[in-house]
């Protein structure tokens, strides 16, 4: 075995051209050291090999390579099958004193998983090496995208979260190789030079790091696919100015970087990524309109359920910045209403299925403490039952406690604890306890709840004069049409009990004191000034 290798990297040394010789010769390596074990001898020589045939005869390689990994998977498969049922879990794991007691004991099983461990171990480390033989050669970029697959493929099949985050290390150490030599003259000039720039290049790349998300996403290794699309952005940032990716790509890359986000609890920006996604989608994608329902009724909800508060705020300007130029290259992100604005001028309401359009108008354009929660209850429960939707039940629970708190907050200013707990309806009153917690903490409301005198009070902070003039506005609205509807009928007498009902569909007893006095006052001039009487209890 070491007479042959010492052979091939001669030849390499010596600036020698590949041969059918050449070929024969590393099948015959690979035989030989197979059965000998040696591995790494293989390994070597293949590197050796490379060198010799990745100008004149690339497919030599290739079939050397495939040659060499069908007899390495081929001596653990046969080593696999012949084990317990869960042994390979076992691998890997630190032993514990019982398992080192119980091993003692059973001589056999550990003997057996002693020879998968070393065959597991053999396997990986083979995939690793023939990875990094691979990735700097522009030649064999196609041979080196199925074998990254085929590494996912095996970390997919044996449930091995372990030698995956070690596979993705070792891939992500070969782009910033990669990146490294970009622009380096010496090296631009060799014809297996790997450009970035270019887009069949920059594609290879792209395709292997969205398998690579799609497998972290399914091992919910968050951290390492938010490393993925890190990656993915690097690579996209490249070929700018030459051709665009394509849309599909893009539109997998918001979707994915949409689910990071909602498990980061990021809802902000999972309800922009999702907003990108929607977009790219419905413009290029040949999917039916009801895929295209589902999409939007999605977005729809996501924006429903963005809190006030979340974690987004807490970030610092630089983390802010990095996390920006994922989604956006100008770095600027939508908020929250100006998405609400969005998806009311572009038609993307009436592309959402009805019940979700029917609850962006409840809270949105006509929300109503005292009425909201009955046809709200009905529609939680059937986007409860909807398996693209579910997902949100439990945030747009919290979203309406903060709308609930805040329209509260415009109206009360003490409220009893049992009043409260009626108006929140099919709310929990402890969710809304955590939540009046956190928004105090966040500085967005000022509560303080008194459970001596049961009571909730929402304390006066520099916008009550705004709230009040607010209030005292909208109050007036409401009075002069009241005035414009006595005028029209100032020809018929009505009696002073049917007149007293109509002023008793104005109760101010929602109203705060402040606004409660400055409005009475208010209605008492109007009143004078158009000379009507009313019969008031």
């Amino acid at each position: 075995v070491r007479c042959v290798q010492e052979t091939v990297m001669v030849g390499f040394r010596k600036g020698k051209t590949w041969s059918p010789v050449m070929e024969k010769l590393m099948i015959q390596l690979v035989d030989l050291g197979m059965e000998q074990k040696k591995y790494l001898l293989i390994a070597e020589a293949i590197n050796s090999f490379k060198g010799i045939s990745q100008v004149s005869n690339a497919s030599s390689l290739e079939l050397v390579i495939n040659y060499f990994f069908s007899k390495v998977e081929k001596f653990f498969t046969d080593i696999y099958s012949q084990t317990q049922e869960g042994l390979l879990e076992q691998v890997g794991q630190e032993e514990t004193g019982e398992n080192l007691l119980l091993s003692a004991l059973n001589v056999k099983q550990t003997n057996a998983k002693e020879a998968l461990k070393n065959a597991w171990t053999i396997l990986w480390d083979t995939m690793r090496q023939l990875l990094d033989i691979l990735s700097k050669n522009k030649k064999l970029e196609g041979l080196y995208q199925q074998y990254s697959d085929r590494a996912f493929d095996m970390c997919k099949k044996y449930n091995s979260k372990q030698e995956f985050k070690r596979v993705t290390e070792c891939i992500r150490s070969h782009l910033q190789t990669i990146i490294r030599l970009q622009g380096n003259p010496k090296v631009s000039a060799l014809p297996m030079y790997i450009n970035l720039g270019d887009a069949e290049s920059n594609d290879v790349q792209l395709k292997i790091r969205f398998q690579q998300l799609t497998i972290s996403n399914e091992f919910e290794q968050w951290q390492e696919s938010f490393k993925t699309i890190e990656d993915i952005n690097i690579l996209m940032a490249k070929r700018r100015g030459t051709k665009a990716v394509k849309p599909s790509g893009l539109s997998q890359y918001f979707q994915n970087l949409a689910t990071i986000f909602r498990k980061c609890e990021y809802y902000l920006y999972h309800t922009y990524c999702l907003y990108q996604h929607f977009q790219i989608y419905r413009r290029y994608s040949k999917a039916n309109l009801e895929e295209i329902n589902k999409k939007a009724s999605q977005l729809v909800l996501a924006i429903l359920c963005t809190p006030p508060i979340s974690i987004e705020n807490e970030l610092n300007s630089e983390s802010k910045q990095r996390i920006s130029s994922l989604m956006s290259s100008s770095g600027i992100v939508l908020t929250r209403e100006e998405m609400v604005n969005n998806i009311r001028y572009n038609n993307i309401l009436e592309t959402a299925s009805p019940k979700i359009a029917e609850l962006f108008y409840l809270i949105e354009d006509n929300f109503d403490i005292f009425s909201f929660t009955t046809r709200t209850e009905q529609i939680l429960k059937e986007i409860a039952a909807d398996d693209n939707l579910k997902q949100y039940t439990k945030l747009f629970e919290q979203a309406l406690v903060y709308k609930v708190l805040f329209s509260i907050s415009n109206i009360y200013k003490t409220v009893r604890i049992d009043h409260f707990r009626s108006l929140i309806g099919f709310l929990s009153y402890k969710q809304c306890e955590e939540i009046i917690l956190e928004s105090v903490v966040a500085q967005y409301l000022k509560i303080r709840i008194d459970h001596q005198n049961q009571i909730i009070v929402f304390e006066d902070d520099q916008q009550s004069v705004e709230k009040i003039t607010q209030n005292l506005t909208e109050f007036a609205e409401a009075l002069s049409e009241v005035v414009e509807m006595i005028e029209e009928q100032d020809g018929a007498a009505e009696s002073p009990e049917t007149l007293r009902q109509e002023v008793q569909q104005l109760s101010l007893i929602h109203i705060s004191e402040p606004t409660r006095l400055l409005s009475i006052s208010y209605a008492v001039f109007c009143l004078k000034k158009k000379k009507f009487y009313f019969c008031l209890l």
